[in-house]
């Protein structure tokens, strides 16, 4: 499943633990006012770094493994 964008059903899949790959997409922008990528209104996540990979763009590609809420 993929998302262009951060919203509701990326929380709950995250949430439900139906998500076990998070890639993100990085563009190159100047500084200004953004959109969080994760709500506050879910807990934490552990996710490990998996890869990252450049596009001759600048586009940074990153893959994270998750593995549930963070333990604390």
């Amino acid at each position: 499943m993929r998302f262009n964008e951060y919203g509701p059903n990326f929380d709950l899949l995250l949430d439900q633990g139906l998500a076990d790959e998070v890639v993100l997409i990085t563009y190159p922008v100047l500084p200004g006012r953004c959109k969080r990528l994760l709500s506050d209104s879910i807990d934490a996540r552990e996710l490990a770094f998996v890869d990252s990979k450049t596009t001759p763009t600048g586009l940074l590609i990153n893959t994270y493994k998750h593995f549930g809420a963070l333990k604390k």
